[in-house]
């Protein structure tokens, strides 16, 4: 059993529960009122129910709200609420202070969870024995640098400058695209970037070149590979660490600046991907001139500028991941290479991530090779959920100013799914 990254916690709101999905299993995250996270899931059903449901009349209780009086989460259909470790603790409908009718049915599931690197982690299992085993198992993080130097470990940006561009915190992005396609995909396939990237900062097709393996080695945790691009000369070292982990150090110095990926199985053919670009901040860039007098007075550059000029990356490698998946579920399935030609030294990583899965992994995760060969391609990004209206006026200005600009705009609103539970509604107050 492992514990796995569902969210940033900068995409979660500690004030209402979040609907997140793990491993086929619905889940409702919420911080209680000691500023612990939770993550439940209905215990009455543990056979039938998947969802996030008040053992009551199982209604999500993602849709309720955190009570201001008790700090417990508050099922929003009758009013029942439910303390950190899961237990029923207030029927309304009853004579106060009287029980459940039945304790054991009455309470919920309980995950344990864990906060490292700015993310939440939840252990993927619930039994009697979870919070210990949990307890002995830290999470399996690629970023260290993030829990050593807080956002300072991040590889940030100055607003509108060159040269120091990177992101200044996760990327979180809900793919239609198997937990396999992406996973071989993230920091593990340095041979597509030139080619299904091209014109994107700098990157050009022209540029695809051989790749000489200098380190390849595989452990029952994971596998490393280290190539030199011919073309360049740059060495880049990837290090995979399963379920879900994986890191590529762009210099010999590992500190120096480094992408990590997480990618989580969802359900039937989804995954959760979170990116970041790390670094011991002693590395980072100084401009000089005016571009360093100016990146001492402007600000960090909005995570959602530099999430929106990443959707033009992401979505290329969803479109082919969602293919990919599509001919292997027509063909021999998304876990066998037996429909792959790889070419040795560019696709080391490809081959090691299959090699991986085949002798170590029992082909991953339980929801990681159901495909569904139907659905769309369409995604939710979690950048989205910071814009807000205020952004949706500052498009609509951008729009108005040019046509450029509002080709541009309208582009980059298209991309986002504006998301609202109704948080407007008086019953979430």
């Amino acid at each position: 059993m492992h514990r796995y990254p569902v969210a940033p916690l900068a995409q979660l709101d500690p004030s209402k529960p979040t609907a997140v999905q793990l491993l086929g299993l619905d889940l409702v995250l919420w911080r209680d009122a000691e500023g612990q996270w939770r993550a439940f899931r209905d215990a009455a059903f543990r056979d039938a129910a998947f969802r996030d449901a008040c053992p009551h009349r199982l209604a999500p209780l993602s849709e309720g709200r955190i009570d201001r009086s008790t700090g417990n989460l508050y099922c929003n259909y009758h009013g029942w609420q439910f303390n950190g470790s899961g237990a029923c603790t207030d029927i309304p409908q009853q004579p106060a202070g009287a029980p459940p009718p039945n304790a054991k049915r009455s309470c919920v599931t309980s995950y344990p969870t864990a906060v490292s690197e700015q993310l939440l982690w939840v252990w993927a299992d619930a039994g009697p024995d979870a919070a210990a085993e949990a307890a002995a198992a830290p999470p399996r993080g690629m970023a260290p640098e993030v829990d050593e130097f807080g956002p300072d470990g991040f590889w940030s940006t100055k607003l509108f400058m060159h040269g120091d561009t990177a992101l200044g915190s996760w990327y979180q992005r809900y793919c239609n695209a198997s937990y396999i396609a992406v996973k071989e995909n993230v920091f593990n396939d340095p041979s597509h970037d030139t080619v299904l990237h091209h014109g994107m900062g700098g990157l050009s097709r022209e540029k695809a070149a051989p790749a000489e393996v200098q380190h390849y080695s595989m452990t029952d945790e994971g596998y490393s590979v280290t190539r030199l691009n011919a073309s360049t000369g740059r060495t880049v070292a990837d290090h995979t660490l399963f379920p879900c982990g994986v890191r590529r150090n762009f210099a010999g110095e590992p500190r120096a600046g480094a992408g990590v990926g997480y990618v989580v199985p969802l359900s039937k053919g989804r995954c959760n991907m979170m990116i970041a670009i790390v670094r011991d901040p002693k590395f980072a860039f100084q401009p000089e001139g005016l571009k360093g007098l100016l990146s001492r007075l402007l600000p960090p550059t909005p995570d959602w500028v530099n999430h929106m000029l990443l959707h033009d990356v992401v979505d290329a490698d969803i479109t082919m991941q969602h293919g990919l998946d599509v001919n292997s579920a027509h063909a021999k399935g998304a876990s066998s290479a037996q429909g792959y030609m790889p070419a040795v030294g560019v696709d080391q990583g490809p081959i090691a991530f299959r090699t991986w899965l085949r002798k170590h992994g029992g082909g991953g995760p339980a929801v990681a090779n159901i495909l569904d060969p139907t659905a769309g391609v369409s995604v939710w990004a979690g950048a989205a959920n910071g814009l807000g209206v205020g952004v949706v006026v500052l498009l609509a200005l951008a729009a108005a100013a040019a046509g450029g600009v509002a080709g541009w705009a309208g582009r980059m609103a298209d991309r986002f799914v504006f998301v609202d539970y109704d948080e407007h509604h008086t019953s979430k107050n």
